[in-house]
């Protein structure tokens, strides 16, 4: 993956009464706005979502206007920036300078780069993308202690495998192009956060069902053990997620327990559901990261699946309800249970009035 660096002038930014023709004004008043309640752990699952939405939104729209942008490796950058895939305005950059420029010393076309584009008076927009073949890569190296820590937590093992089958997902995704574009940059992401030893970021890359389905197809004998480490969308690192568990074979009974994962989300599941896994009011605790939230929900989670064998139930069919930290939190205590104990858990995801079944933890296929 590659960070392109975009020096945008006339935005129009926001404060610029300039005419909004396409839209980024607005794409990022709502980044800003959300950013802050992120800040102020405030943010609710919608909010997550309008913040995502309005990233992309903006760098889509950098994307086509072709403005001024540097291309450098995505993982060297953020051992500088220590964030992607954001929005710096011209008031905020210089103060952003100051920071990043003693990090910039051995990259001086970079530094030069980010210096002129404050000057200028211009606002930063930063794409993390495949590499394309109309965009020039700069050397760009990582800090020598970013790198020493990077080799101690690398994984270059895994990487490798998954790098040789990810081609494997393709399946998964044959009839929904985009779902296939999201799954192979997140296993991108993965392989290249594996290599160097560096946090995959959540929420921002693939929306929840494909995180699901990407790391339950990152299990069993292909994938090498492995401990995948996790930034969620506040900036709190959650505990890393095992890949490469051991398949297990289907439980011999068949009583199946039908429930959503968590309660308010999504009311229209009220009628095929017969409850729901986690209460929300429970799981979104305002003075919580995102982080803590998907602790809590791994704990609650792994205290909670014994009852299903004294209630003689076997298999849980789990209907998605979205909010990634519950997601990951849930399916980390399913990975770690099922490991000594029979359960087959199924997820479902809602494919516009239909809800499709995922790929079950941990069964072999």
């Amino acid at each position: 993956m590659i960070a392109v660096l975009h020096a945008v002038a006339q935005g129009p930014w926001p404060g610029d009464p300039a005419p909004d023709r396409d839209g980024f004004r607005d794409a990022v008043e709502i980044l800003l706005a959300m950013r802050r309640r992120i800040s102020a752990e405030s943010a609710s699952t919608d909010d997550l979502r309008r913040y995502r939405q309005a990233s992309a939104a903006a760098e889509r729209i950098t994307r086509e206007r072709r403005p001024r942008r540097l291309a450098v490796d995505a993982d060297a950058l953020a051992t500088v920036v220590e964030s992607a895939g954001t929005v710096y305005t011209p008031q905020e950059l210089p103060d952003q300078l100051r920071v990043w420029m003693p990090r910039l010393e051995h990259n001086p076309v970079a530094a030069g780069f980010l210096q002129e584009v404050a000057e200028r008076g211009e606002g930063l927009v930063i794409s993390v993308q495949p590499m394309a073949p109309d965009v020039r890569q700069v050397p760009f190296t990582a800090s020598h202690a970013s790198r020493a820590a990077r080799r101690s937590d690398a994984q270059p093992e895994a990487a490798d495998a998954i790098e040789r089958r990810y081609e494997a997902l393709e399946p998964l995704y044959a009839d929904d192009p985009s779902r296939k574009r999201q799954a192979e940059a997140l296993c991108q992401q993965i392989i290249s956060a594996l290599r160097h030893g560096q946090p995959v970021p959540i929420g921002m890359a693939a929306p929840h069902d494909v995180i699901t389905e990407v790391l339950r197809d990152l299990q069993g004998p292909d994938c090498p053990p492995a401990a995948l480490r996790l930034v969620q969308v506040d900036g709190s690192e959650s505990a890393p997620f095992p890949l490469g568990l051991p398949l297990r074979p289907s439980p011999a009974g068949d009583r199946t327990l039908h429930l959503g994962l968590m309660s308010v989300r999504h009311m229209d599941l009220d009628e095929y559901v017969s409850g729901y896994w986690f209460r929300n009011r429970l799981v979104s605790v305002a003075d919580r990261t995102f982080a803590e939230i998907e602790n809590f929900c791994y704990h609650d989670t792994l205290e909670r699946l014994p009852e299903m064998a004294e209630c003689g139930i076997d298999r849980l069919d789990i209907v998605n309800t979205g909010f990634e930290p519950a997601v990951i939190g849930f399916y980390r205590a399913v990975a770690a249970h099922v490991q000594s104990h029979p359960l087959s858990v199924t997820p479902y995801y809602a494919r516009g009035t239909q809800y499709d079944p995922g790929t079950t933890w941990l069964e072999e296929r």
